[in-house]
């Protein structure tokens, strides 16, 4: 190495070291080739504080927001994400005139509970005899199964027709079609309904907690027919369809949006939609 290139070395030392004094509090060097390397995890503390906190509670999101909010903010912006029942905020995001690094966070990401899931995991999936029995079973607590009339039945009595579902063929053609009933030719109609001569359910009420710290919410499930097998041979298989389903996970994201509001009690603003900084 020739003079010249240790005395550009030093010079731009130099000229580096004049710029951190005077433009920024993170001390840093530039290597010949042009590259900035930052000097901070020399140092005894980092030059600002940053850090991500995420969890999928309201009430810990809640009370780390309030705790950590910036003095010189009257409000934090917020960033509500309905379609991921999600939610971040920003400590030094900054504004147009004066930018933040944006790199200070707390994100919340709403957990379904367990009855929900199963809600949602449900919802068009072809279940035998057997398994729409045992789902019932499993979240009776949030079942209200109803009859063809509207009536409220027990879901144990639900259980015991759904099980005992004879499968009859018939050469007829029919243009009807009912939740039990369906047209497998032109020729062949198959009907479903209880060995003990009463009407299978007709929609089960749902009733739940979506997520923890939200208020519970109703959906209904409407039951439908379809059949594996031949003539006598045909067994039934049962679809259950989430009704109006957007309607109601639309209802759930209003919930959390004011429930977090209310929460916040003005130290955040909420926006609806994502923020990349």
């Amino acid at each position: 190495m020739d003079s010249s290139a240790i005395q550009l070395i030093q010079d731009t030392a130099i000229e580096a070291a004049k710029a951190n004094r005077l433009d920024t509090d993170t001390p840093a060097f530039i290597t010949p080739d042009g590259r900035v390397v930052p000097l901070e995890f020399l140092q005894g503390g980092r030059s600002r504080f940053r850090g991500r906190f995420q969890t999928s509670a309201i009430e810990d999101f809640v009370a780390y927001v309030r705790a950590n909010q910036p003095d010189s903010l009257a409000t934090l912006p917020a960033f509500v994400d309905i379609d991921a029942m999600a939610a971040l905020a920003y400590f030094n995001l900054g504004s147009a005139a004066s930018p933040g690094h944006a790199d200070w966070t707390a994100q919340l990401t709403l957990k379904a509970s367990a009855p929900f899931a199963a809600l949602k995991a449900v919802d068009g999936k072809q279940l035998s005899q057997k398994q729409l029995g045992e789902f019932l079973e499993d979240w009776a607590e949030h079942i209200q199964p109803h009859d063809a009339d509207g009536e409220y039945i027990t879901v144990k009595d639900a259980v015991q027709r759904v099980r005992k579902v004879k499968v009859k063929a018939t050469a007829e053609a029919t243009h009807a079609v009912g939740n039990y009933a369906n047209s497998r030719s032109a020729m062949e109609d198959v009907e479903a309904s209880s060995s003990a001569g009463q009407a299978l359910p007709e929609s089960f009420d749902f009733s739940c907690v979506p997520y923890q710290g939200l208020t519970t919410h109703l959906a209904t499930l409407r039951p439908s027919l379809l059949t594996s097998g031949e003539g006598d041979n045909a067994k039934p298989v049962f679809v259950l369809r989430w009704a109006q389903r957007e309607a109601v996970i639309e209802a759930i994201a209003e919930n959390f949006k004011a429930v977090l509001a209310s929460r916040l009690e003005g130290g955040a603003t909420l926006t609806l939609g994502t923020f990349t900084p």
